[in-house]
Parts: C-alpha cells; structure tokens; sequence
C-alpha cells in the first residue's frame, strides 16, 4: 500500500534548508523500512531562496514538486490529493517532525480496515526571544479516543493521521473556503462516516511559536470554529 505525503509550503524560508536536510533523512529511512511512498510538495509562490533550497530535494524519484500561485493550505491539500497515486494520505508541516514508525503503524491499520488513524505526539512550545527559539513546554499528548474524540469541538486529532484515498473518495475533500480550520470542519463533517482508530504508537513532534496555523489563536480562526459550530450545533465545548 502506497502512502502519499502531501507538504504545502508558503513563507518558509527561516525552516526550508533545515526541512529538506530532515525530508531526506526521514525518507532514507521509510525506503528502509519498506515503505512505499511518495511525497507531493506544493510550493505557494516560492522566492528565490526558497527554490535554491527546494532544487536539492525537487528532482528526486519520489518527489512530485507543483508551484502555485498563493492558495490556501486545504488548496494545496486537495491539490495534492488529486496528483497523487497513493492509497494513503498523509500531509508533512515544514515545523513538524514525523516518525517513520507512525507511518508504517498507519499503513497496517488502514490495510487492515481503519479509515483514518491518528496518533500520540510530542508537542513542544517555544517563545521566540530576539531571533533564538527558547523551548518553554514539552509533553506527550494523546488525543482522546474516537468515541469521545467525536463529542469536542475543535480539531481533535492533532497534525499527524493518515487517511486512506477511498475514505476521502466517500466524504469528499477539504472545504477551501476555510483558511485556518478546515481540517476541523472536515473532521466533523465525516465523523460518523468511517472507521476512526487511534494508534498506541508516538507519530511526531509537533512545534509551537504561536504562530502555527492553528496556534496562532487569530480572530479568522475564532471566526472559523463558531461558523463550524453553527454548522455543525451538536458539538460540545472544548474540554479544559
């Protein structure tokens, strides 16, 4: 079973040089590990910099590189969806690190029936102090398990699941409208619909500065989430 992993890129040039270093690294090791893969990078109007640093990944077998004009994440996830030959899905943040043996876990649920699996990460917190990041939290955070996980408001996965290409066949792609919480929308609009796992295996590292995509606590993403409310009135609050 092939995986697809989808990056969408804007604005990276303080993480792209030590991204490609850690994408080649971190795919050596799924061709060691036997893993079918392909990754998808959809770079939204790059610099110069940026397209310096992403020539010394972009001619790789395995890569499929697609520059675009400025277009929202869930653009560019929908945009990857339709270029890839995978039969998982799974989607790469240039802050993030992904660990090779999340994916393969995922790979053998979703062989083995899952829809969509989802993970233990480690989520790590900076502050930035003049130009140097100062790590301020460190945890291990499990998300809830789905029959609970359905009941929150808010994406309640985290950044690293896998879903298989014939689930999103079935409910449908992201919804482009969105700019911050698109993949909570789309989470609550096929939550009943497949078959949720939640893996025992650690997936990544997430990283926050709070201005992550979905850290940054912006009033678009405050808009996002009550219109998603009001979509979708059955959720409950948030847990504290």
């Amino acid at each position: 079973m092939k995986i697809s992993l989808i990056a969408s890129l804007y604005k990276t040039d303080k993480q792209i040089k030590s991204w490609c270093k850690w994408l080649t690294k971190f795919t050596n090791k799924l061709s060691q590990a036997g893993v079918d893969f392909e990754v998808i990078i959809i770079a939204n109007e790059p610099n110069t910099y940026e397209q310096s640093v992403l020539n010394t990944v972009k001619d790789f077998s395995w890569v499929r590189y697609y520059e675009v004009p400025r277009e929202t994440i869930y653009a560019s996830w929908n945009r990857g969806i339709r270029c890839s030959t995978g039969e998982v899905y799974g989607f790469i943040n240039v802050d993030d690190v992904r660990f090779v043996t999340g994916i393969v876990d995922g790979i053998q649920r979703i062989q083995k029936g899952a829809d969509f699996v989802y993970f233990p990460f480690i989520y790590k917190r900076y502050i930035r102090i003049f130009n140097f990041l100062i790590l301020v939290k460190r945890k291990m955070f499990t998300p809830e398990t789905p029959e609970v996980a359905v009941k929150i408001k808010g994406m309640p996965y985290g950044p690293f699941w896998l879903v298989s290409s014939k689930f999103i066949d079935k409910v449908g792609s992201f919804d482009e409208s969105f700019k911050v919480a698109g993949d909570y929308e789309w989470s609550m609009r096929t939550k009943t619909k497949g078959i949720y796992e939640l893996s025992d295996v650690v997936s990544g590292i997430f990283t926050s500065d709070g201005k992550t995509l979905s850290g940054s606590k912006s009033p678009i993403h405050a808009q996002e989430n009550e219109r998603i409310g009001n979509m979708y009135s059955e959720a409950e609050p948030t847990k504290a």
